[in-house]
């Protein structure tokens, strides 16, 4: 099986991976100075954050339930990015934050058609 980590340099196409019949991406983020992961498949994210030793916090969010992504660049390397869902909103710290945005867009586009 191919490794679904996302390596800097790597092209979208070779960072998705399958679970079940889903493309998946996933992402290594920072949320409130805890480390996590969301991983963007087609019909849903799933965000998992650390909170203690073993302890895991999963959500899952539907992408139809999503009413906005907003990428801010900053000059170091991990930029933010706020992904709206209602009136909650959740900030992350990603190091490869264009990748993700773009992602995030395409299942949103296409949970619309």
């Amino acid at each position: 099986m191919a490794s679904l980590r996302f390596q800097p340099g790597d092209t979208l196409p070779t960072a998705i991976g399958q679970r079940g019949d889903l493309a998946m991406t996933k992402f290594q983020i920072r949320e409130n100075g805890k480390n996590g992961s969301v991983e963007v498949l087609d019909d849903r994210i799933i965000r998992v954050r650390k909170k203690r030793v073993g302890k895991k916090d999963i959500q899952t969010i539907p992408v139809r339930a999503i009413s906005g992504v907003h990428h801010d660049r900053k000059t170091l390397r991990t930029d933010e990015v706020r992904l709206d869902v209602g009136s909650i909103s959740y900030n992350w710290k990603v190091a490869n934050a264009e990748e993700m945005v773009a992602a995030l867009h395409e299942v949103m586009f296409k949970a619309q058609e």
